[in-house]
């Protein structure tokens, strides 16, 4: 069995939950999926990666994620942030009428967040800012 360099991050960064006082400190900045995953894990959202994602509507491949407590995220990086912006547009368009979706964008990042999982939403907010779609 392989373990890629980011299901390590997932897991480590899942044990290392931040303190109350960690929580009132400024997001770090976030430029990656990466960067974005280790957040989430500090936050406390439990993260396992489950596959790839790609689609015919946008630029970005994307790793899926199963949330602890239900829900599943994916997370694109695209090249800049324009790209970011028409690329979340372009993802409400096409799951438009299926599953309900919360879509967080900031810079170069999109994450796509379906299901229950408070901690995740709360999460995604602070670190990316209100839902865009």
């Amino acid at each position: 069995m392989r373990v890629s360099a980011l299901t390590l991050l997932v897991v480590f960064a899942g044990c290392a939950a931040l303190t109350p006082r960690d929580l009132d400190a400024p997001v770090p900045t976030l430029t990656t999926a990466e960067d974005l995953v280790t957040y989430l894990g500090r936050r406390g959202v439990i993260l396992h990666p489950d596959r790839l994602v790609t689609s015919p509507f946008i630029d970005a491949t994307g790793h899926q994620y199963r949330i602890d407590g239900g829900g599943t995220l994916q997370v694109f990086e695209f090249a800049d942030p324009a790209a970011a912006e028409a690329g979340a547009a372009d993802y409400v368009r096409a799951t438009a009428g299926g599953e309900p979706v919360r879509l967080f964008q900031r810079g170069t990042l999109v994450a796509a967040h379906y299901g229950g999982a408070t901690t995740a939403v709360s999460a995604l907010t602070d670190a990316l800012g209100p839902a865009v779609y």
